[in-house]
């Protein structure tokens, strides 16, 4: 935005570009690390109002900020609480769910997330036309009052019938769990008693890292997490705009193009998946699949940069329709499918912290997205060795 860069002039640098973005990712990676272990001390409900609260600080800061470091702050506080509430969320879904639609429920929260993704772009197209510096403002004074709405939410909702029972409140439990599922209560009501005489507490990252089983599972959700963020979706979503003028576009139409269209493809695409697709494909095959679409589509990007064909129109076109191929590809299998698996992957006991790690190693392969993409992008600028190639 015109207004943002009159008043914070040091970020037309691509390299400041990357610290602003990643500063909001470390802090997240750094607090989402031990959100498990919060929430088994105090509740997964507790745990996301605190974080939704932090949040909201943040951006609030964020939205009133007058100097540089005051930006940057803001960006760290508003981090850190996402990074608390974001990985509790995915869980408390999973344990509030039915058995049969515990897939689709806990997938609505990617769907939410590429709902917001679109509704944020309208909502900066809208505000780039004010005059004054609430053009830049206005998209951080709607992410507190989002973060805000989250956490008064959050406090009418009930505590999860899978935690209740740690604090010795089982009634609360099963009329939590009547309230949810009035037909498995009693399937569930046994695998938590059972669950109860054995002694058996949620266990610690110590005590994961040293049983082979909950070991080898915690690490194959950290890499799936990690693998997600390599494929670049975040860059992709980040730094579109820089992409599409580097295919030829001009500035506004590269806008359009690289936010507007995107996330109006986001949204439809991820609900039919969520509703209808999801248990059809398999999580093995969409994942393979998936991945393998996404790799075609940025190698051949990649060529099209290294031999200059992107100068061409067809060229440009081209680059253009693969990038909205790679982010449908993206929303339809790899969005859904790896973050809900790896929390089915996890057993109820190790389920918080394992889901806390994974969105860990998330925000850090992340941040590192965020800090190298400038880079390569300017250095697209200058040589005939594209992005996508590195990618």
């Amino acid at each position: 935005m015109p207004q943002f860069l009159a008043t914070f002039s040091r970020y037309r640098s691509s390299t400041i570009q990357g610290v602003l973005v990643a500063t909001f990712l470390m802090a997240a990676s750094a607090t989402c690390f031990f959100s498990g272990w919060l929430s088994d001390r105090i509740s997964r409900k507790r745990t996301i109002i605190t974080g939704a609260l932090v949040a909201a600080l943040g951006s609030a800061i964020e939205a009133s900020s007058v100097t540089w470091w005051m930006l940057l702050l803001g960006r760290l506080i508003a981090g850190a609480g996402e990074g608390i509430f974001l990985g509790p969320c995915g869980v408390y879904l999973i344990e509030i769910s039915p058995p049969n639609g515990q897939g689709q429920i806990t997938t609505m929260l990617q769907v939410f997330i590429t709902v917001s993704v679109c509704c944020g772009y309208f909502i900066c197209y809208w505000s780039v036309n004010l005059k004054s510096n609430l053009s830049w403002r206005t998209p951080f004074i709607v992410q507190s009052i989002a973060a805000l709405i989250l956490a008064a939410g959050m406090h009418r909702l009930p505590h999860s019938p899978r935690w209740l029972p740690q604090v010795g409140r089982e009634q609360r439990a099963w009329a939590v769990m009547e309230q949810f599922d009035r037909h498995g209560v009693e399937r569930e009501k046994e695998d938590l008693l059972v669950r109860l005489s054995s002694g058996t507490n949620n266990a610690t990252l110590k005590e994961i890292m040293l049983d082979p089983t909950t070991r080898w599972r915690a690490i194959l959700a950290m890499f799936l997490m990690g693998m997600q963020q390599l494929s670049r979706i975040d860059a992709v979503l980040y730094f579109a705009p820089l992409v599409f003028r580097q295919a030829g576009l001009k500035s506004q139409q590269s806008s359009f193009f690289a936010s507007g269209v995107p996330g109006i493809l986001l949204a439809v695409v991820t609900l039919p998946t969520q509703l209808v697709l999801m248990d059809r494909w398999g999580r093995r095959p969409s994942t393979i699949w998936g991945g393998a679409g996404q790799g075609v589509c940025m190698f051949i990007i990649g060529i099209l940069y290294a031999s200059g064909g992107s100068k061409a129109l067809a060229g440009k076109w081209t680059i253009i329709s693969l990038i909205y191929i790679f982010l449908i590809l993206f929303s339809v299998t790899w969005a859904v499918f790896l973050k809900l698996a790896t929390i089915e992957l996890q057993p109820s006991r190790s389920r918080s912290v394992s889901a806390s790690l994974s969105q860990s190693v998330c925000w850090v392969v992340n941040t590192c997205v965020a800090l190298t993409t400038p880079v390569f992008l300017s250095a697209t600028l200058r040589s005939r060795i594209s992005y996508s190639q590195l990618v």
